[in-house]
Order: C-alpha cells, then sequence, then structure tokens
C-alpha cells in the first residue's frame, strides 16, 4: 500500500505457529476481485474492479487528496467501497483512530456497506517499530466512534506472529487481508498461485480463515481477492455496494501559500521513474515520502537563490545543491503546525512555518 513497499514473499516468510487455520469450505459464489488506491494511483479507474479500498489517511496530519474523488468513481460505478488507514508508531494510537473517522463522511460512517481496514505495516522509508498492541487500541476506538468492525491488512510474515514478535488472539474476530505474492509485478491470480497461496494460509494462527488475499502489485496497482460476499464482511444482507455519494471534503481552493527561501537539496529521492527533492528543515518528523517535493516544482538555485541554467541535479553526488519554490501552491489541509500543499498535482506535507 506504501510507496516504498516491504513486500513479503511468502515462500522466504512461512512460519510455523500453534493453532493452525483451518481453510473451510465456502458457498459458492462468484469471484470478486479489487484493488487497494492512493495518491500514487491518479488514473485509477474504478470499472476495471469489484471493489476498492481507498486510502484516507497516515498518522495524524496526512489525508489522501485523492480519497474524495476515488471514492465517488468507486460508489457511482456502483463498485463496493472500503477506506484504510496506515498507522505509524510515532503518532499516538488513539489520535490517529479519531484522525481516521474525522476523514470519513457521516454517509460512509451509517452505510452499512463501507468497510474500514488498518494497514499494519513495518518499512524503512518511515522507521515503523510496534510492539503489537496497536491493532487493537486502534480498532476498539473506531468502533467506539463509528460502531463498524476494521479489518486488518498485513503480511504473510506479521499475520504468522513475526518470528513470535505478535500475538493476535485479542483481534482474532477481525477480518484478516493478508499480503504475500509468489512473484513480484504479478497481475494474475493463477490456479496454481491460488493453491500455492491457500496452503501457506494454513500456518496463519489465530484467524479461522483469510478474508482477502493481494496476491500481486503488477502495472501499479495492488490485486486482492475477496473469499467469499461483501456481504460478509459488512453482515449487511444487501450484497450491492448500495451507492451513497459521500459529503465532499471542505476546503477552500483560494487557499494558497508560496515559499521565498533558498534551501537545501538534503537527498534526491527516486519513486518509480519520478525524482523528489527532500529537505530535512522542511520536513515533519520523521521525514518522509509524504516530504518529498516533485523534482518539477523546484528550481535548482546557487546559494543566493540565482536560478542555474543547468537545472540538471547531481543525484547525491556528494555536491551542495541548492533551490527555490516559485509558484502558489493550492493547499489541501492544514493540521496544526503541518500544512498539506498540492504540488505538481502530488500532495507534500510540509511544516507551515516556512510558508508565506
Amino acid at each position: 500500500m506504501n510507496k516504498i513497499k516491504a513486500l513479503a514473499v511468502a515462500g522466504a516468510l512461512a512460519v510455523s505457529l500453534g493453532g493452525a487455520m483451518a481453510l473451510s469450505s465456502a458457498p459458492a459464489h462468484a469471484d470478486i476481485y479489487g484493488t487497494d488506491v492512493s495518491s500514487h494511483q491518479q488514473n485509477y479507474l474504478a470499472n476495471n474492479w469489484d471493489f476498492a479500498i481507498v486510502k484516507a489517511t497516515e498518522g495524524t496530519g496526512y489525508i489522501n487528496p485523492l480519497m474524495y474523488s476515488q471514492s465517488l468513481q468507486t460508489q457511482q460505478n456502483d463498485k463496493h467501497l472500503g477506506y484504510y488507514h496506515y498507522l505509524r508508531s510515532d503518532s499516538d494510537v488513539i489520535a490517529q483512530a479519531r484522525y481516521f473517522v474525522s476523514s470519513l463522511s457521516a454517509e460512509d460512517i451509517a452505510n452499512p456497506n463501507v468497510t474500514l481496514w488498518l494497514d499494519f505495516e513495518e518499512n524503512p522509508v518511515d522507521g515503523n517499530h510496534f510492539t503489537g498492541n496497536e491493532p487493537k487500541q486502534f480498532m476498539d476506538e473506531v468502533y467506539r466512534l463509528t460502531g463498524k468492525k476494521v479489518g486488518l491488512y498485513t503480511s504473510y510474515f506479521f499475520a504468522t506472529g513475526a518470528n513470535g514478535r505478535f500475538d493476535w488472539s485479542d483481534i482474532s474476530d477481525h477480518p484478516l487481508w493478508v499480503a504475500f505474492y509468489a512473484s513480484t509485478g504479478n497481475s494474475q491470480l493463477t490456479p496454481e498461485i491460488k493453491a500455492w497461496a491457500e496452503d501457506k494460509m494454513l500456518n496463519i494462527p489465530w484467524w479461522e480463515k483469510v478474508t482477502m488475499y493481494q496476491y500481486g502489485d503488477g502495472d501499479g496497482y495492488d490485486w486482492d481477492y475477496l473469499y467469499g460476499d461483501w456481504s460478509d464482511l459488512t453482515g449487511s444482507t444487501d450484497n450491492s455496494s448500495s451507492t451513497v455519494t459521500p459529503a465532499p471534503p471542505v476546503s477552500n481552493t483560494t487557499d494558497t501559500v508560496s515559499f521565498n527561501g533558498v534551501y537545501v537539496v538534503d537527498k534526491w529521492q527516486s519513486y518509480g521513474a519520478n525524482w523528489y527533492a527532500r529537505n530535512n528543515d522542511m520536513s515533519i518528523p520523521v521525514a518522509d515520502y509524504n516530504n518529498d517535493m516533485p523534482v518539477q516544482s523546484v528550481t535548482l538555485t546557487d546559494r543566493y537563490g540565482n536560478a542555474l541554467a543547468n537545472q540538471v541535479a547531481q543525484g547525491n553526488n556528494g555536491a551542495m545543491e541548492y533551490f527555490t519554490l516559485n509558484d502558489n501552491y493550492k493547499v489541501l489541509n492544514r493540521v496544526g503546525s503541518s500544512i498539506q500543499i498540492e504540488m505538481n498535482g502530488e500532495s507534500v506535507w510540509l511544516k507551515v512555518a516556512y510558508t508565506k
């Protein structure tokens, strides 16, 4: 789900722990395939899928700028909809649960066919490190606020306890959505991959069954398979998407900011074919991809702010590089000392103190 994703390849991560899962025979149903989307799937087309789980929030200071458009498109195409929150270990869990709920419309909370999920993973890019108590705390708080049971998205390695780090007996009644791939770049759930995965699932303790299986990350999307029907997730007897148009987020389209400083490129970051500049002072600790600025938005300068004739970045070769930000940037969100702005069509979070 993340821009840089630690892939859990089951062949290397199968762990045998006590209490194996029983794969019960489910009633016959049409195969249901879906995806999860965030700001990285800007070309998402809902009619390619049966359902979509849309990223809503991360930590306590990030809202997916495409959340509304992606969820609206999903429901307008009569597809099933869910939302997820990416949990961070550097923010209070209860505060994150409340932040997640605050991002949802009253219509989505009231709609029994809209599902909620917690993305629980550790990646080097964000420094997450958990004790294992966090999912239960998050789920309980969201349930208290919404009455909705939250499902868990995680890797096969985490689902099997991460070599004894985690015990999931306290959330085993929540839906489990597990990710592990036979190979990276895959977008097809062949009978062979499905049989291989279901054999691995027998090693997952605590849960009686896997609810959803993420089997690939090909073509710029995550690929998911739902066991059973959507109504198994929601408890609703209506298996349609029950289209309810979500309320758009409150925003002030005239709210813009600019920058008048000369900044140091502390690091160039690449995600796929795209390059980004990071300035540690402007970033919100712990600095991660949310703070990285698209290279198209920066102007390389000398230390005095004079634009260079050569706008080709040196690329982390040890040379000091400077840049300015010369546009007016649309404000997407303001949270405390942080501000979310749009740069080159992408969401970037920075410290508000650097804006004017």
